[in-house]
């Protein structure tokens, strides 16, 4: 099999399982009342408390404005609030509201139950061997980022 024909290969089983992940993700989030991407603004917010929204842009590499509405829409369905620093009156930070923090962990109990299930069928061997080769992609794929000098780290995890 020739490079790109392997290339060809990874790309489409990247695109499948990528489309796998988004859907069990949307079909949770659906069932939540949130999104995908709500799901993971909460998810920053609640790791880290008191973020600015300056910060949390950064974070999802999205501008201030997509994400001032998107908190916006957070506060109004009562999952997130605004804290006025005392230090400076300007500037506010977001943290989950008590309702925010519950559809957060049934969000992260959701994912973790449907993909426990999706996943137990295969060998923990073959699991670490995956594992194994994704970290030396993303290692590699890392390295090129640090040296175009750009931050590409957009992926949707099951971490964040």
């Amino acid at each position: 099999m020739s490079t790109n024909e392997q290339i060809e290969r990874l790309m489409g089983t990247f695109r499948e399982v990528n489309k796998s992940y988004m859907k069990i993700l949307r079909k949770d989030t659906e069932a939540l009342g949130t999104t995908v991407m709500q799901t993971r603004v909460m998810r920053i917010i609640k790791r880290n408390p008191n973020i600015g929204v300056l910060e949390l842009a950064e974070r999802l590499h999205l501008g201030n404005s997509t994400i001032s509405s998107m908190v916006d829409r957070l506060v109004k369905s009562g999952l997130v609030e605004r804290e006025r620093l005392s230090s400076d009156r300007r500037s506010k930070t977001l943290r989950l509201t008590e309702k925010g923090e519950q559809v957060q962990n049934k969000a992260d109990q959701l994912f973790l139950d449907h993909l426990s299930s999706l996943l137990e069928n295969i060998p923990e061997e073959e699991m670490e061997h995956l594992i194994r080769t994704l970290n030396k992609i993303s290692k590699i794929l890392g390295e090129r980022d640090t040296n175009d000098g750009e931050d590409r780290d957009t992926a949707p995890r099951a971490t964040d």
